[in-house]
C-alpha cells in the first residue's frame, strides 16, 4: 500500500509548538500505516545540504500540511515553503496546534482518523493572513473580505 507523503510546514518560534509535540504527532500519524510524514527538525539531521533536502522532500510530497501557530507568519522559511508548494500545486491543509493536541488525545486509531479527516476538511475554510504574499491586490482584497474561521 502506498502511503500518503505529507510535508509538515511549521515554525518552532514561540512556545505553542514544540519539538516534543511534533515527535508525538509524527509517531501517531505513522502508526496508522497510512502516512509518511516529513518534519525537517526531526528528519533533516546530518544532511550535507539541509536546505536542498527540505526542497526535495517538498517536491516529493502528496500533501502540504501547515501547522498554524502564533509565530508562523514571522518565518522566512515558512514563506519559502508556502510559495514552493503553491507553485508545485501541492494540496494544502492547515492544522492548528490545538487540533494536533486534540488528535493526540484520541483513544484509538479510528477516532484519530475521524478527527484528522474532519480537521483536513475544515481546513479549507480557514483564512490565513500570512498567505497573501504573491497574490494580486484583487485576490488579497477578496481573502481579507472572507469571514475568518478558527477551528479548535
Amino acid at each position: 500500500m502506498n502511503k500518503l507523503k505529507i510535508f509538515l510546514c511549521y515554525t518552532l518560534r514561540g512556545a505553542d509548538l514544540t519539538r516534543a509535540l511534533l515527535e508525538h504527532f509524527k509517531r501517531r500519524m505513522q502508526a496508522t500505516g497510512f502516512f509518511e510524514i516529513y518534519i525537517d527538525v526531526l528528519d533533516n539531521i546530518d544532511k550535507k545540504n539541509p536546505q536542498q533536502y527540505v526542497m526535495e522532500r517538498l517536491h516529493d510530497a502528496d500533501l502540504f500540511c501547515v501547522i498554524r501557530s502564533r509565530m508562523i507568519g514571522h518565518s522566512e522559511w515558512v514563506q519559502k515553503e508556502l510559495a514552493a508548494a503553491k507553485s508545485l500545486g501541492i494540496t494544502k491543509v492547515i492544522l492548528t496546534v490545538m487540533q494536533i493536541k486534540k488528535l493526540l488525545g484520541t483513544k484509538n486509531d479510528e477516532e484519530f482518523m475521524i478527527y484528522l479527516q474532519r480537521f483536513f476538511m475544515l481546513s479549507h475554510h480557514i483564512k490565513e493572513p500570512f498567505e497573501t504574499q504573491g497574490y494580486t491586490d484583487c485576490e488579497k482584497q477578496f481573502m481579507n473580505n472572507q469571514q475568518t474561521r478558527y477551528i479548535a
